[in-house]
């Protein structure tokens, strides 16, 4: 990106990327941490079976009792119940085991999901680089990309079930759109923009020359771009406007007192007694 041509800009600019570095980095932090409460919560409260906690707790497997005897009119009845009492026959510790417990939400689904998409409403918001316009959409698709992959990776490794995947990654969905769309549009009040040539030429023009461009809210200088467009209308506020000839009006924008059609006439007579006659004053004298 292209440099303010004087020192006081450039500090300025140093300033706003640091101010909007730790905010952005605040805003990503605390996305984090009520993505983290929220899933903690929900493990601990809900919790749920990993796919592997037969392997590691190993059941003994004479103690379940997996049916009951009912007593019913038409005699005895066997049936099915849940097994809500077992006793783990395993060398693993106990974290291990309270851990094989904590599969709903998927807490790698959630964490990935809110930071690659909170990359991805970034990258939107700040990255404007016309030099390489298919940089911000390649960032992008890799975000989706790798966020996709973690959460694939929890199912095949049998870490968790597609459910609970599932539903951490709309956890972290949600957190990153709140984070990042209805907090972040607060305090990201510029762009970060890479400057091409003709911009970085036009940095050096005089101020009242300069021709302000859409959708960029800074220069590279610091200075609002919203600035420019009072400058363009000062601008075309000094311009002279042409001459509008039509049937109805004759009259020019330059002399009210002169008509188009008197001008034409005059053509011949620029200098009148020595002398240049001006377009404001009346006109003496005949044609020689």
């Amino acid at each position: 990106c292209g440099r303010g041509r004087n020192k006081t800009s450039l500090k300025q600019r140093q300033i706003d990327y640091l101010k909007t570095m730790f905010q952005t980095i605040f805003l990503f932090g605390l996305g984090i941490a009520i993505c983290f409460l929220i899933t903690e919560v929900g493990k601990r409260t809900i919790g749920r079976l990993r796919p592997y906690y037969i392997t590691i707790c190993n059941p003994i497997w004479a103690y379940i009792q997996c049916e009951r005897t009912l007593l019913t009119a038409s005699g005895p009845m066997v049936v099915s119940q849940y097994v809500t009492n077992h006793y783990c026959n395993s060398t693993a510790s106990s974290r291990d085991l309270q851990e094989a417990r904590l599969s709903f939400p998927s807490g790698h689904a959630s964490y990935s999901t809110y930071a690659f998409v909170f990359l991805f409403v970034y990258f939107e918001a700040r990255l404007v680089c016309p030099r390489i316009q298919f940089l911000k959409p390649f960032l992008q698709c890799l975000c989706v990309a790798i966020a996709f992959f973690t959460c694939l990776s929890r199912v095949t490794d049998n870490k968790h079930h597609a459910s609970d995947v599932i539903g951490g990654a709309i956890i972290g969905f949600c957190i990153a759109v709140f984070a990042a769309v209805r907090v972040g549009t607060y305090l990201w009040s510029f762009s970060v923009y890479c400057e091409t040539i003709d911009e970085t030429k036009k940095d050096h023009l005089p101020q009242d020359e300069r021709v302000p461009i859409p959708g960029i809210e800074t220069k590279p200088s610091g200075e609002l771009r919203s600035n420019d467009q009072m400058q363009l209308e000062n601008i075309n506020q000094h311009r002279q406007p042409p001459i509008i000839h039509t049937p109805h009006n004759t009259k020019s924008y330059y002399d009210n007192g002169i008509s188009v059609r008197e001008q034409k006439n005059t053509s011949n007579s620029i200098f009148h007694g020595g002398r240049r006659v001006s377009p404001s004053g009346p006109f003496e004298g005949t044609n020689t």
